[in-house]
């Protein structure tokens, strides 16, 4: 049996005004992101490609099991598909 008092009106208010918040500092923050990326599109700041050839290879590490290597074992750094793999 649960013996804590339900919480007051008061606190579950002032919960709700804080959830409100924490959702409007979010909203803010991804609009920034958003604006700052659209301002970046086209430049060269738009990729970054050693984070993007990171991310292929630990995606295709984490669908294949295996590291995604050509067959004369250098890395392939391209979509998937391009490796005959249409899963």
């Amino acid at each position: 049996m649960n013996d804590f008092p339900p919480p007051s009106s008061e606190q579950t208010q002032s919960g709700r005004q804080a959830e409100a918040e924490w959702e409007r500092a979010k909203k803010a923050t991804h609009d920034r992101i958003t604006a700052w990326a659209e301002a970046m599109a086209g430049t060269a700041l738009d990729l970054d490609v050693d984070l993007e050839a990171a991310g292929l290879s630990n995606w295709w590490l984490r669908k294949y099991g295996r590291s995604a290597q050509s067959f004369d074992g250098s890395r392939l750094i391209a979509h998937p598909r391009a490796f005959g793999n249409t899963d």
